[in-house]
């Protein structure tokens, strides 16, 4: 699940995803699959292709087989050749381990199964080999936020300060996810009241900052912010201008669009959060050889697939009228999180995950934008 990909300099793909075992499923089962948040048993695992996503290697693990209890990671590749890994993790326990610790911060059983899961962290992982082995793991503090959670990567600023945007890992949002089959207690938000208590309200968007190249991550910065809506999973893509842009998931009654922010002022200050007119999941953005931002997320309505839409002004509008479909003959809303790359011919290669023969799988598609 949860794809993140980047095209090396000599251009190899590399794509990053959480994997776990396969779980029976019966009519007594939360869920008819699993997502991360739910099974400690998740990984994340990178392979690698030579020939533009026509064949891959074997998966090897990101950083190694003792990290579990993994988000879904995001890549970058430095101007230096580093790869980074950044992902959100969470602490597994059993019910009866749970029971005996009282600093356990938002921790579900995940009933009927037999683990509880709770807050982990956020940390990045450094490669200086192009992803083949794993020499640096740091934790980002993300205070004054508790946790901070993305499927998307790191954004190198000109100056070399690097930018991870980052938002509420569930449940660290008021109203916890409206589909969510487990979560009973109190509401939650993502920051703390003076007193240390955990202060109800809506998810914030910020970035973490590294001004040593990912070494240490000490501030964080706002980036967006609605009353009256909870933002999580950003994707932060810096375009060829210089302009910073973030397109972000949001979870209100209203819908599942797509909101924005942009900065020009290389991240000081930032637009007002708006609502755009892409209906869909997580999302991908890249901008492509001509100069046009793609922007690439997941359909859960029938027709279930994947979408994308083109911007010709850098976000300030998307040509929602001639939205693209890539694909829309999936069988379920099991599917989503496109990542996209541009190919030296110019067309463009997505990875997202959907089913195939009732097994949760990694797809690929080549279309041309």
């Amino acid at each position: 699940m949860g794809p993140s990909m980047v095209r090396m300099p000599g251009g190899e793909l590399l794509v990053s995803f959480n994997m776990t075992v396969m779980r029976e499923v019966t009519p007594d089962s939360p869920r008819a699959w699993l997502h991360p948040p739910y099974d400690p048993e998740y990984r994340n695992m990178l392979i690698r292709s030579f020939d533009g996503g026509r064949s891959w290697s074997a998966p090897q693990p990101i950083p190694d087989y003792t990290w579990y209890g993994m988000e879904c990671p995001g890549l970058k590749v430095l101007s230096n050749g580093d790869v980074l890994a950044s992902v959100y993790r969470r602490r597994c326990f059993s019910p009866a381990e749970a029971a005996r610790l009282d600093n356990l911060e938002g921790a579900l059983p995940r009933s009927p199964y037999p683990w509880v899961t709770a807050h982990g962290g956020t940390w990045v992982h450094r490669s200086t080999d192009g992803g083949q082995s794993w020499t640096e793991t740091v934790e980002v503090d993300t205070g004054p936020y508790i946790s901070g959670y993305s499927h998307r990567g790191i954004v190198e600023l000109a100056d070399g300060n690097l930018l991870l945007a980052l938002a509420a890992a569930d449940p660290f949002y008021d109203t916890y996810c409206r589909e969510d089959l487990f979560w009973s207690g109190d509401p939650l938000g993502n920051e703390r009241n003076p007193d240390g208590s955990i202060r109800v309200g809506k998810s914030k968007a910020f970035v973490a900052i590294s001004r040593d190249g990912g070494h240490s991550w000490k501030e964080t910065r706002q980036i967006a912010y609605d009353p009256e809506v909870n933002f999580f999973e950003p994707v932060l893509i810096q375009l060829r201008s210089g302009r910073l842009l973030c397109l972000l998931r949001s979870c209100v009654e209203a819908g599942d669009f797509l909101h924005q922010v942009s900065s020009d002022d290389g991240g000081l200050t930032w637009s007002e959060p708006r609502k755009t007119p892409l209906w869909g999941f997580p999302a991908d953005v890249v901008q492509l050889l001509d100069g046009r931002v793609l922007a690439i997320y997941g359909h859960r309505r029938p027709p279930f697939g994947i979408r994308a839409c083109i911007s010709e002004d850098e976000g300030r509008g998307w040509n929602i009228d001639r939205e693209i479909v890539v694909r829309d003959d999936l069988p379920s809303a099991n599917l989503g999180y496109p990542t996209v790359a541009t190919l030296e011919d110019g067309r463009a290669f997505t990875v997202y995950w959907g089913e195939a023969g009732g097994v949760t799988c990694l797809l690929g598609t080549w279309f041309t934008p």
